[in-house]
C-alpha cells in the first residue's frame, strides 16, 4: 500500500474499489473524530477502523488496518473476495457503494457519538 494515504476534506459521492489479481485501489470515505480521550478513524463501508491519541495517529492506525484488510483479502480466491465484499454491502459489478454507512449517521445526516467529527475521503493503492 502507499505509505501516505490521501485524506481530503471532500467526501466521495460514490465510493470505489478496483481489484486486480495483485493490486487494489481504494477510494472511500472515512469518519474521524474524538471518542472520549482517544481519536478514531472509521471506514464504515469496509468495517475498518483505527485509533490513537491524536487525529494523525488515528489516521495512521487506519492505514495500517487497511493494509491488514488488503493482505487478508488478497489471500482469498476471487469468488471469496466477491462474497466478502457483498456481505459488506458492495455491488460486485462495479465495486461501488453509496456514501457512508447509516449506522454512523442519524436521520438529519449528523455523525453519531464522535466529538469534532469530520467526513473525509480516503484513497490508497496496494500492490
Amino acid at each position: 500500500m502507499s505509505n501516505n494515504p490521501i485524506f481530503t476534506k471532500k467526501p466521495y459521492n460514490i465510493e470505489q474499489l478496483k481489484m486486480a489479481k495483485d493490486s487494489f485501489l481504494v477510494k472511500v470515505n472515512a469518519i474521524t473524530g474524538q471518542d472520549g480521550e482517544f481519536w478514531v478513524s472509521i471506514i464504515p463501508s469496509l468495517n475498518v477502523s483505527g485509533y490513537g491519541n491524536s487525529k494523525e495517529e488515528a489516521q495512521e492506525s487506519l492505514h495500517h488496518h487497511m493494509k491488514t484488510f488488503w493482505d487478508e483479502l488478497k489471500k482469498l480466491k476471487m469468488n471469496q473476495r466477491d462474497l466478502m465484499l457483498k456481505k459488506l454491502g458492495w455491488n460486485n459489478k462495479f465495486y461501488a457503494k453509496k456514501q457512508y454507512s447509516k449506522s454512523y449517521v442519524d436521520d438529519n445526516g449528523v455523525l453519531q457519538n464522535l466529538q469534532h467529527a469530520q467526513l473525509n475521503s480516503f484513497e490508497t493503492v496496494a500492490a
